[in-house]
């Protein structure tokens, strides 16, 4: 992942990442929870990621130019296996530190 820009609004943020999706770029915003209790985190933007880093030129130019035509699309159905993909990778990098402080724990 490459961030690709910072916004102050979430909903800017969110609007750029389905623009982005609707033309085959997989992108996601982070720190929005964050941003909407920045008084308390003091988080006060939301990151643009784009989530190949074969496709940032491709995002950068179309959120530049909105005719750019993107060079390496992705299908949606593309864009469904890599995020079902990263949430299964996830989820066991988390079992496995939670089964390793568990261990650490008991012994």
């Amino acid at each position: 992942m490459k961030l690709l820009k910072q916004y102050q609004s979430t909903h800017e943020a969110e609007a750029a990442v389905q623009e982005l999706r609707a033309v085959g770029v997989l992108a996601c915003a982070s720190g929005k929870y964050a941003n909407t209790h920045s008084v308390i985190t003091g988080a006060f933007t939301v990151n643009l990621w784009v989530v190949a880093e074969a496709q940032f030129d491709d995002a950068y130019n179309y959120l530049c130019d909105p005719n750019y035509e993107i060079q390496n699309p992705l299908s949606e159905s593309e864009m469904q296996q890599i995020e079902s993909q990263a949430t299964v990778e996830a989820s066991s990098f988390y079992s496995s530190v939670f089964n390793k402080v568990a261990s650490a724990i008991l012994i």
